[in-house]
C-alpha cells in the first residue's frame, strides 16, 4: 500500500501491531511502531496499550513501563485499558510490587481495575507470602480498592479480607514475626487464631458486609491450597483437544493429558494445564489460549460442562466454522476473545444471553449477516470489537442503548446506510471506530454529546459537512475523517478542541479557507488537509501549534505565501505544500528545528532562493521543489545531506555548476536538477555516490564528457539528453545491468555507439537521437525484445 502511495492511518498499523505481537512476533512489532513518527503517523493510546501488552506478553515489562511513561510527553495520556493491561503483565510477571504501584497510580487518576485484573489481583492476595516491600503499598492501596463505588460485593469482601489480613499482622506483627522469611502464619489454624485475635481488638464492628467477609475468610482459609477441576470439565476439554486438527505437538498442550488408564487428574488441570485456571471451588473459570497454535472448531467444546466460566481468551489460533449457539450457556461469561481466527457464518443471536459479558471481541474472522438485535440484551457491555469482518447492513440502532460502552471497533466491514443518531447517547464512549464500510449520510450533529471520546474514525464515503458540534467533544485527542465525501468548510469550532493531536480532513471535498481557529490546536501533532478544495490564505496562525510534527497542506489550492511563521515549528519533521498556488518565497526558517525529513512544495508559483536553514538541515531524507521559479546557485546553496534519499529541483531557474559535494550523500537513490540553467561539467565526485538509481541533469547547458565513475551507481533510469556533452559513451556503462531507460539524445556524444548496450536485458527505452555518432549501428541493438521505444534518429550509420 505504501509502495502506491496510500496514505495508512494508525487503525491499519494497530492491527498490524497487534496481529504480530499476537503471533509472537515483538520484534518486528517494535519495528512497525518505532517507525510511525517517520511516517507521519501518530500513535494513539490503543497503539501503546498493545505494544504495551505485547512487550509484557514477551517478559520485558520494564520496557513496558518506560514506554507507559512515554505516552504522556507524547501527547497521548494512558486511559484505564492502558493501565489494567500493564497492571495484568506484571502480575503475571510476578511483579507485585510495580502492580501495586500501578493500582494506586490508577486509582488516583481515577480509574478502575477490570474484572481480569481483579481476579489476577485476587489470585494475587490469596497467596500464602507477600512480599514485605509489598506491605505497605497493599494496605494503601487495598483501603482505595474496597471503597471503590460499584464494585463487585465478591471482589469488595475479598479485598476487604485481604485489608484486614494487613490489619491483623499489623497488630499481631511482634509476636507472629512479620518481615521473616514467611511473614504469615502457615496453617489455616494459625490464620483463624490471629483472625480472631483481630476481632477481640473490636476492629471490625457487626456490619453484614463485615459479617460476610468474615464467614468468606474462614471458608478460603479452610479450603484446600490447590484447587481441582471438575473431572467432567477436565474430561470436556480433552474432549475438545481431540478434536483439534494438529495432534502432533503444533500446538501450546502437550500439558494437557490424563493420567493412565483413562482416569482424569483433576487438579492438574488446574495447576499444570496450559491456559486453565480455576476458583475456590475447583470449578474452571478462566481458559486463556491465545497463540496457542489450536486448529479446529468450537463444536467439540461442550460449554454447558464450564458454569463457572467466565474469562475466555481464544484468539490468534486457527479456529474455523461457526460459533455454536451453545455458547449462550456460558451464563457468567465476562470477557470473550476469539479474534483472529478464522470463523465464519453470522454471529449467533444467543449470544445475547450473555448478559454478564462485559467485553466482547470477535474481530478478524470472516463472520458475515447482520448484528444481531439480541445483543442488545448486553447491557453491562464496555468493549465491542467486531472490526475486520464481513457484516452487512445497517449500524443497529440498538447500540445506542449500551449506555457502559466504552470501545466500540466496526471498521474495516461491509456495513451500510447512515449512522445511526442513537451513537450518541454513548455518553461513557471513549474510542470509536467506523471506518472503511460502505457508510452514507452525515456525521450526526448529537456526537457532540460525546463529551468522553478520545478517538474517532469515521473514514470513507460518509457525506455533508463537518458539524460545528464536533467542538463540544472536549476530550477528543484523534479525529479522522479522511477519505469521505465531506464538503462544505472547516467549522471553526474544531479550535475548541485543547487535546485533540491528530487531525485527518484530507481526500475530501472541502472547501473555503483555513480557520485562523485551527492555531488554538496547541496540542496538535499530525494536521493532514490535504487533496481537498480549500482556497485563501494559510493562517499565520498555524506558527502557534508548537507541538506540530507532520503538516500537510498539498494538493488544495490554497494561495498567497506560505507563512514566515512556519519556521516556529521547530519539532517538525514533515511539511508539504505541493500542487496548490502558493507564491513569494519559501520559509527562511523552514528547518530551525534541525528535524525536518520530508519537505515537498512542488507544482507551485514560488520565487526566491533556497531557504538559508535548508543548507544545513542534515535530517532531509526527501525534498521536492519542482516545477516552480526558485532561484540560487547549486554549488551554494547546498550542503551535504547524509540521510537524503531523493531530491527533485527540477524546472526552476537554478543556476551554477554540479559541486563534487553531491558525490558525499551515501543514501541518496534519486537527484533530479533537470530544466535549469546550469553550466559546467559532471563532476567525477557523483560516482561516490553509488546508491543512485534515478539520475536525471537533462535539459540543461553541461558540458564536457560523461564520467567514466557514472559506471559505478545503481542506475535504472539516466537522463542526460538536451545537454551539450561530448566525447564517447563510457565503457564503464557495460556494469550497469539494471538501466530501464536511458536518453543521451540532442547532445554531442561521438564516436561508436557501443555494442554491450544491446546486453542490457532489462532495457526498455533507448533515446540516442541527434547525437554524432561516427560508426554503424551494432547489430547487438537487434536483441532488444524488451524494448518499447528506441530512437535513433539523426545518426551516422556508417554502413
Amino acid at each position: 500500500m505504501e509502495a502506491n502511495k496510500l496514505e495508512l492511518d494508525i487503525v491499519v498499523y494497530n492491527v498490524v501491531i497487534e496481529g504480530l505481537c499476537k503471533a509472537g512476533k515483538i520484534e518486528p512489532a517494535r519495528d512497525v511502531f518505532s517507525c510511525l513518527s517517520a511516517k507521519g503517523v501518530q500513535p494513539n493510546v490503543r497503539t501503546y496499550t498493545i505494544m504495551i501488552q505485547g512487550l509484557c506478553h514477551h517478559g520485558l515489562i520494564i520496557e513496558a513501563e518506560q514506554l507507559l511513561r512515554e505516552m504522556g510527553g507524547k501527547g497521548c495520556s494512558p486511559n484505564g485499558c492502558t493501565y489494567n493491561t500493564i497492571i495484568q503483565g506484571f502480575i503475571n510477571n510476578k511483579e507485585t510490587s510495580r502492580a501495586t504501584r500501578l493500582i494506586q497510580e490508577m486509582l488516583e487518576r481515577g480509574f478502575s481495575a477490570d474484572a481480569s485484573t481483579m481476579e489476577l489481583i485476587v489470585d494475587l492476595l490469596s497467596k500464602d507470602t507477600i512480599d514485605p516491600d509489598w506491605f505497605y503499598y497493599s494496605y494503601v492501596v487495598g483501603l482505595k480498592i474496597i471503597n471503590t463505588n460499584g464494585m463487585d460485593l465478591k471482589f469488595r469482601c475479598l479485598f476487604g479480607i485481604w485489608f484486614l489480613r494487613i490489619d491483623c499482622i499489623g497488630l499481631l506483627g511482634v509476636g507472629m514475626g512479620v518481615g521473616e522469611a514467611n511473614p504469615h502464619l502457615d496453617s489455616s489454624s494459625r490464620t483463624v487464631a490471629s483472625f480472631t485475635s483481630s476481632l477481640s481488638e473490636s476492629r471490625l464492628g457487626k456490619k453484614p458486609l463485615e459479617i460476610a467477609c468474615i464467614i468468606l475468610f474462614l471458608q478460603l482459609v479452610s479450603s484446600p491450597k490447590l484447587a481441582s477441576a471438575d473431572s467432567t470439565q477436565a474430561e470436556a476439554l480433552l474432549k475438545w483437544k481431540a478434536s483439534f486438527l494438529n495432534q502432533t505437538g503444533n500446538n501450546n498442550l502437550t500439558s494437557w493429558t490424563s493420567l493412565p488408564g483413562n482416569a482424569t487428574n483433576s487438579s492438574t488441570a488446574c495447576n499444570v494445564w496450559t491456559g486453565i485456571s480455576c476458583n475456590a471451588a475447583g470449578s474452571v473459570n478462566r481458559i486463556n489460549l491465545t497463540n496457542s497454535g489450536i486448529k479446529g472448531t468450537l463444536h467439540e467444546l461442550s460449554f454447558q460442562s464450564f458454569p463457572d466460566l467466565e474469562y475466555v481468551d481464544l484468539s490468534v489460533n486457527e479456529l474455523f466454522d461457526t460459533i455454536p449457539p451453545q455458547i449462550s450457556s456460558l451464563s457468567k461469561l465476562i470477557y470473550l476473545d476469539v479474534s483472529y481466527n478464522q470463523l465464519t457464518g453470522i454471529i449467533p443471536p444467543e449470544i445475547g444471553l450473555l448478559t454478564n459479558l462485559q467485553v466482547l471481541h470477535l474481530n478478524g474472522n470472516q463472520l458475515n449477516g447482520s448484528i444481531p438485535q439480541e445483543m442488545s440484551q448486553l447491557k453491562s457491555l464496555y468493549e465491542l470489537a467486531l472490526n475486520t469482518n464481513n457484516p452487512e447492513g445497517s449500524i443497529p440502532a440498538f447500540l445506542g442503548n449500551l449506555t457502559n460502552m466504552t470501545n466500540l471497533y466496526l471498521f474495516g466491514n461491509q456495513l451500510s446506510g447512515v449512522i445511526p443518531t442513537e451513537i450518541g447517547n454513548l455518553s461513557k464512549l471513549v474510542e470509536l471506530h467506523l471506518d472503511d464500510n460502505h457508510l452514507t449520510g452525515p456525521i450526526p450533529p448529537s456526537f457532540g454529546n460525546l463529551e468522553n471520546l478520545t478517538v474517532l474514525y469515521l473514514a470513507y464515503n460518509i457525506s455533508g459537512s463537518i458539524p460545528s458540534e464536533i467542538g463540544k467533544m472536549k476530550s477528543l485527542v484523534q479525529l479522522s475523517i479522511q477519505s469521505n465525501n465531506l464538503s462544505g468548510s472547516i467549522p471553526a469550532s474544531i479550535g475548541d478542541l485543547p487535546n485533540l493531536t491528530l487531525l485527518y480532513l484530507y481526500s475530501n471535498k472541502i472547501s473555503g479557507s483555513i480557520p485562523k481557529e485551527i492555531g488554538n490546536l496547541r496540542s496538535m501533532v499530525d494536521l493532514q488537509l490535504s487533496q481537498n478544495q480549500l482556497n485563501g490564505s494559510v493562517p499565520t496562525s498555524l506558527g502557534d501549534l508548537e507541538n506540530l510534527v507532520s503538516l500537510f497542506l498539498r494538493d488544495n489550492q490554497l494561495s498567497g505565501s506560505i507563512p514566515q511563521e512556519i519556521g516556529n515549528l521547530t519539532k517538525m519533521t514533515i511539511a508539504q505544500f505541493d500542487t496548490n498556488r502558493f507564491s513569494a518565497y519559501l520559509p527562511q526558517n523552514i528547518c530551525r528545528g534541525g528535524l525536518l525529513q520530508n519537505f515537498t512544495a512542488y507544482n507551485n508559483d514560488l520565487i526566491g532562493p533556497i531557504p538559508e536553514s535548508l543548507k544545513n538541515c542534515q535530517s532531509l531524507f526527501r525534498v521536492c521543489l519542482e516545477g516552480n521559479q526558485l532561484t540560487g546557485n547549486v554549488s551554494q546553496d547546498f550542503g551535504v545531506y547524509p540521510n537524503l534519499d531523493y531530491i527533485n529541483l527540477s524546472n526552476n531557474k537554478l543556476y551554477g555548476e554540479i559541486s563534487q559535494n553531491w558525490g558525499q550523500f551515501p543514501q541518496l537513490t534519486s537527484l533530479l536538477i533537470a530544466g535549469n540553467n546550469l553550466t559546467g561539467g559532471i563532476p567525477p565526485e557523483l560516482g561516490n555516490a553509488t546508491q543512485i538509481q534515478l539520475l536525471d541533469l537533462s535539459s540543461n547547458h553541461l558540458v564536457g564528457v560523461i564520467p567514466e565513475d557514472l559506471g559505478r551507481l545503481s542506475l535504472v533510469n539516466l537522463k542526460l539528453g538536451d545537454n551539450q556533452l561530448s566525447g564517447p559513451i563510457p565503457s564503464t556503462f557495460a556494469s550497469l545491468t539494471d538501466l530501464e531507460y536511458i536518453d543521451l539524445s540532442t547532445n554531442k556524444i561521438n564516436e561508436s555507439i557501443l555494442s554491450f548496450i544491446g546486453d542490457m536485458s532489462k532495457l526498455i527505452y533507448l533515446n540516442l537521437s541527434n547525437n554524432k555518432f561516427s560508426q554503424e549501428i551494432p547489430l547487438q541493438l537487434g536483441n532488444f525484445f524488451q524494448l518499447s521505444q528506441l530512437d535513433l534518429k539523426s545518426q551516422l550509420t556508417g554502413g
